[in-house]
């Protein structure tokens, strides 16, 4: 007669509390936030977040069905324009996506335009703002640049074919927006450090300083505000339909601010 052993509890039990310990450490990754891995000021953080979500404002954004033309439109109205170059529907697009952001949030000074990654890295040398080091940990709004072609481990020094933005790094990743990503806007998740990374722009984000607004003309009126980038989906046009269906007398009543 065969009789089959059962498992002792000794070993079973330190098999599920590594289960439990890998699932929990799974768990506590996926729920973690793509962020800073060090601490900048409030202000410097607010500044690289509105680069972030503006670039994140063109997610879906396509070739196919021609909604990225108004990245390459936004770019081409700014000047003067980049090598005095417009750029067209069919060209690669991805400085032009980065240019664009800088644009509309009026950043120029610190992310300059191109349509050329080459250039672009070019553009940082010349605001002392480029880092090769591979062992650097960026940062949201830092702008990544990467070589494709590079096949050898080491620094990476090749020609800069793509580029994009930090959205935020979550150990030992980081997460990149990018335009003109399989023909799209769209996010990419690579290991810090990988090999085709050419290095980073960084924008000197702490130089800038945030406007200060006088609200004295208020005049002691209720001051209704709304913050943030103007885009479709935050409502800012809602807000402005209601303020015109307000009777007269109840709008003088009151002052409206926009700060975007």
């Amino acid at each position: 007669m065969i009789t089959k052993s059962k498992p002792k509890s000794d070993t079973i039990l330190p098999i599920l509390v590594l289960l439990l310990f890998a699932a929990a450490i799974a768990a506590h990754y996926a729920l973690e936030p793509w962020g800073f891995y060090r601490k900048v000021s409030e202000g410097e953080a607010t500044l690289r977040m509105q680069v972030v979500q503006t670039a994140e404002s063109y997610l879906g954004c396509r070739e196919s069905d021609s909604s990225h033309e108004a990245i390459i439109d936004l770019y081409n109205a700014h000047k003067p324009l980049a090598q005095n170059y417009t750029v067209q529907y069919t060209d690669s697009w991805c400085a032009t996506f980065v240019s664009a952001v800088s644009i509309r949030c009026g950043l120029t000074d610190i992310i300059p335009t191109e349509c050329s990654c080459e250039r672009l890295i070019g553009l940082f040398g010349e605001l002392d703002c480029w880092q090769e080091d591979d062992n650097y940990t960026p940062l949201p709004g830092d702008i990544i640049f990467y070589d494709w072609d590079e096949k050898r481990p080491g620094d990476c020094t090749g020609w800069a074919d793509h580029v994009g933005i930090v959205v935020g790094t979550k150990w030992p990743f980081v997460k990149v927006i990018e335009g003109n990503r399989d023909d799209a806007v769209a996010y990419r998740v690579i290991p810090l450090g990988e090999i085709h990374i050419r290095g980073y722009g960084l924008p000197d984000y702490a130089s800038e300083k945030f406007a200060h607004y006088d609200l004295s003309y208020a005049g002691g009126r209720p001051l209704f505000a709304t913050v943030g980038s103007f885009e479709n989906r935050k409502g800012q046009d809602i807000f402005c339909k209601a303020i015109r269906l307000l009777p007269p007398e109840t709008m003088k009543k009151a002052s409206f601010l926009f700060v975007g």
